[in-house]
């Protein structure tokens, strides 16, 4: 088990959610404008508190499933959004990839970068063999960033999820864990190529 995870990028670092984020954390989750394609939301302030509670409980579960992480904007220590992965299936290895941002921060690639980063997590220290998401189509950042992932479309589930005013379809992105380590090496090699090293 994984009882405290902290993942860093280039600009970022992801750390678990503790109840001091409650206060920044609200501040986007009980944004309409963020939570518009959300099955969540707007929050509550009491909402946000139990959603931080149970982070901190869920770090303490010997069959831990969800690695729900803060994003920080270094050298910040402010929860400016979250990411997370959630194992779906033990048996399957496989699982969800969510992510939500302040809108303060829309535009500057850091949705991208962390999820980039929480990929080579799932893939390398959880081992799984399948990493999806679902977003609604409506929302093209969305899927602007499970395109440059390089996730596959696989296609599109009809009115799957109930949300504030009815149904609304989920268009379902994919990649596996090998598809992940031949980007990853063809990456690292271009990576290596620009600097000129031999």
């Amino acid at each position: 088990m994984l009882e405290n995870v902290r993942l860093e990028t280039a600009r970022l670092a992801l750390r678990e959610i503790s109840l001091d984020d409650a206060d920044a954390i609200h501040a986007y989750a009980a944004n309409p404008e963020v939570v518009r394609y959300m099955v969540w939301g707007p929050n509550s302030y009491e909402q946000t508190r139990k959603f931080c509670a149970e982070r901190v409980a869920n770090r303490k579960d010997p069959n831990r499933m969800s690695y729900e992480l803060a994003i920080n904007v270094k050298p910040g220590a402010i929860a400016v959004g979250a990411i997370g992965l959630r194992i779906k299936s033990v048996e399957n290895r496989e699982a969800e990839l969510g992510y939500v941002l302040h809108p303060v921060y829309w535009g500057k690639g850091y949705v991208t970068e962390a999820a980039q980063r929480m990929l080579e997590f799932g893939f390398e220290h959880l081992k799984m063999h399948r990493i999806h998401a679902v977003t609604a189509p409506e929302n093209r950042a969305s899927l602007a960033v499970l395109a440059r992932l390089g996730m596959t479309l696989e296609g599109t589930l009809r009115q799957n999820v109930r949300i504030k005013h009815g149904y609304r379809d989920s268009v379902l992105h994919a990649i596996l864990s090998h598809e992940w380590r031949s980007a990853a090496k063809r990456a690292t090699k271009t990576n290596h190529d620009s600097t000129g090293d031999s």
